[in-house]
């Protein structure tokens, strides 16, 4: 039986969900904010629990993750860390399986590698290749310059992509769109039920 996008979306987000990390028997609240230094020109991998993220270049050589939750009671379940070791670094974050939104912080000039379980994903321009993997949601990147990259590559199972650069709009099953230049970056998305929109970053 064919399932629907709406329905492999709902079954995608289901298996995503984290168990919630309990917090510790202090009374204490754990502080909304991770800060990590972190030179520009290195790779950032990051592992995302299911919530709402917004990863962004700063001029700063640091990494710094804040977070909210919706249910101020849940502030206390959020597990965030950055470990930095030379030119890499990670970054772990999970959480409610909703209500959960996240501000990642990182040094402009960087690659990220980024693994989402299911929610909404923006990333903003930054100089550096990028690579994306979700179950479910949307996904949003934005361009500064499509002449940075040498490739750019996105697909989805289910669902549609939106990369105006590049001239594609597709939606369906198992769509995927392409592009080579001559840049030092590289930019691949996967996803496998939702949106995927690549943007100019004026846009």
């Amino acid at each position: 039986m064919r399932l629907s996008v709406a329905a492999l979306v709902t079954l995608a987000l289901a298996a995503a969900a984290p168990e919630a990390v309990q917090p510790s028997g202090s009374t204490a609240q754990p502080p909304a904010q991770v800060e990590k230094a972190f030179s520009p020109g290195g790779t950032i991998t990051m592992d995302l629990s299911a919530g709402h993220y917004t990863i962004r270049g700063i001029d700063d050589p640091a990494i710094r993750i804040r977070w909210t939750t919706h249910d101020a009671a849940q502030s206390g379940s959020v597990y965030a860390k950055a470990e930095v070791s030379g030119s890499n670094a990670r970054v772990d974050v999970s959480g409610p399986s909703n209500g959960l939104d996240v501000s990642i912080n990182v040094p402009q000039r960087s690659s990220v590698s980024v693994s989402l379980s299911a929610g909404d994903l923006s990333i903003g321009p930054l100089d550096g290749s990028q690579d994306v993997s979700a179950w479910a949601g949307k996904i949003q990147l934005a361009l500064q310059d499509l002449a940075q990259y040498y490739s750019v590559y996105a697909s989805v199972t289910a669902g549609q992509i939106r990369a105006d650069p590049l001239g594609a709009h597709k939606g369906g099953i198992f769509r995927s769109v392409s592009w080579e230049g001559k840049g030092r970056h590289a930019m691949r998305v996967r996803l496998t039920a939702g949106d995927v929109i690549i943007d100019r970053a004026d846009h």
